[in-house]
């Protein structure tokens, strides 16, 4: 009779503990899906306290899948990657061999994202191709789903859209047979981004407000945070700024409420980019370098490539070359390192920019030929426009009017096609240019188009570099007042824009 009171008294104390350690997994998810990483932590780190306590078998597993949920939270929310790596090894060094699959495909899952975040694309996909396999043999088509998506944003951050586009539609698919809808919502932030990434703003409005919608819905603050500056993003792109600078101000205020140093980073980059769009170059600065602050001190190369790309281009806007050439160096350095496709596409144009007006011609056409490449892959006119009226340039100045002039139509073409008014002056000065030594009335009608345009898009720089090229071929012509006055208000432009 004792013996049978004992039993049962072990068995009611095995009860509670799996009460207690059920309850606090179930408060540490809520802790973490609500923003309150410290106290989500706590609670895991308390049940693998109470699991190493029991020394019970049956607690190993418990034990191992909480340590990767630490490390899960360590490295998305905190972006404490090599800690979190740490501890996922610790937990595959414990585990039997042949045994705890569905924990050993967690562990490869959390690792694929550390290796994406730190900007190691093909580590972190065969890391997710090994839980994928893991998780098809045991027909887990959940987290198959959730692994495909994270396959997805590897393509897409590789440059890869055809295939990132297709493992994030498969995430959606199955997502949507097994009526996840955390799922469901993920898939639809993933899918927007890569038609954000196509310029395709409109599809990807509707994908990212439908992750909004959901993380409203739940309460996921790190949701409501990115998706708002995705969103913010979007509407940036299609030029409506006041709409894109509500989502950032809302995302900037969850974000910095819950210490999410990756998003107050990013809407610190989104903000830096309104402000550049603007030409109100010194908030832009400071934004920007708060966003490569914040990069650095964690570790995020992908985001210090992005940031020295965004103030390369502050500093070629201001004319200060020697530092534009700086942070583009160190931009394509890292891309190439990281294998960011779309970096690197910038890090050569804007390095051939500088070198065309500091007069380094030699890689200016190897360069270019390389953006060129990464702009047709990526389906990115405005880039390609760009590309384009850059050659312009570098042939008219080498001599070859004609074929200038073809690059610059070339140009003119996709900027119309691309929408971008910034590329369509761009390339009507690139015209201009073809003409300047066979029909001066023919540039001179050109670069008017161009100034007409810069002035109805409020566009300050492009207006003053539209106004010089305008007073010099007036000035050749002997219109020597009407090109004083084009100075004049091009020089006032750049002194209010501290413009060198």
């Amino acid at each position: 009779m004792a013996l049978k009171n004992r039993s049962s008294i072990q068995l009611t104390m095995k009860n509670r503990l799996a009460s207690l350690i059920t309850a606090l997994r179930g408060r540490a998810e809520v802790y973490r899906l609500t923003g309150y990483y410290d106290k989500s932590i706590a609670d895991f780190q308390r049940v693998i306290s109470l699991c190493k306590e029991e020394r019970e078998r049956n607690l190993f597993s418990v034990q191992w899948e909480v340590s990767i949920n630490v490390a899960n939270i360590l490295a998305r929310e905190k972006s404490k990657y090599k800690r979190a790596k740490i501890m996922v090894e610790g937990v595959l060094k414990q585990l039997p061999e042949r045994e705890e699959q569905r924990i050993r495909a967690l562990a490869f899952t959390s690792l694929g994202f550390i290796y994406l975040n730190q900007g190691d694309y093909n580590t972190a996909q065969r890391y997710y191709q090994k839980a994928i396999l893991i998780y098809q043999k045991l027909h887990d088509e959940k987290n198959t789903s959730r692994v495909y998506g994270s396959l997805g944003i590897v393509y897409l951050d590789k440059g890869d859209l055809d295939n990132a586009l297709n493992f994030c539609q498969k995430d959606l698919a199955i997502s949507k047979k097994l009526s996840n809808q955390y799922g469901i919502s993920a898939a639809s932030n993933s899918i927007g981004l890569i038609h954000f990434t196509k310029g395709k703003y409109d599809i990807a409005l509707k994908y990212l407000k439908q992750h909004l919608s959901f993380s409203r819905k739940i309460g996921y603050k790190r949701g409501i945070a990115l998706a708002c500056n995705n969103i913010g993003a979007a509407y940036r792109e299609k030029g409506d700024i006041d709409t894109a600078l509500k989502y950032y101000e809302e995302s900037l205020l969850v974000a910095e409420a819950y210490n999410l140093k990756k998003v107050v980073a990013s809407v610190s980059n989104s903000m830096g980019l309104i402000y550049l769009d603007n030409e109100n170059f010194a908030p832009a600065l400071n934004y920007l370098k708060k966003y490569l602050a914040i990069t650095e001190s964690i570790g995020f190369k992908m985001g210090i490539d992005i940031a020295c790309g965004n103030i390369g281009i502050l500093y070629y806007d201001k004319g200060e070359f020697k530092n534009a050439l700086k942070y583009y160096a160190r931009s394509l350095t890292i891309a190439e390192e990281i294998g960011d496709k779309l970096g690197c596409g910038i890090g050569y144009l804007g390095i051939s920019r500088i070198n065309l007006e500091t007069g380094c011609f030699d890689t200016i056409l190897k360069y270019l030929k390389k953006a060129e490449k990464i702009f047709l892959d990526y389906g990115n006119t405005k880039k390609l426009s760009e590309v384009n009226s850059v050659l312009s340039d570098y042939f008219t100045r080498k001599g070859n009017n004609k074929k200038g002039h073809e690059f610059a139509e070339k140009a003119l073409t996709l900027a119309r096609k691309s929408g971008a008014k910034e590329m369509e002056v761009l390339s009507l000065r690139a015209i201009a240019k073809s003409f300047y030594k066979t029909n001066h009335q023919k540039a001179i009608s050109l670069l008017r188009r161009a100034v007409a345009i810069a002035r109805k898009e409020k566009g300050k720089l492009d207006l003053a570099h539209s106004l010089c090229d305008l007073a010099d071929l007036l000035t050749i012509i002997k219109k020597q007042r009407e090109a004083e006055e084009n100075m004049k208000e091009a020089k006032v432009i750049f002194k209010r824009l501290g413009r060198v």
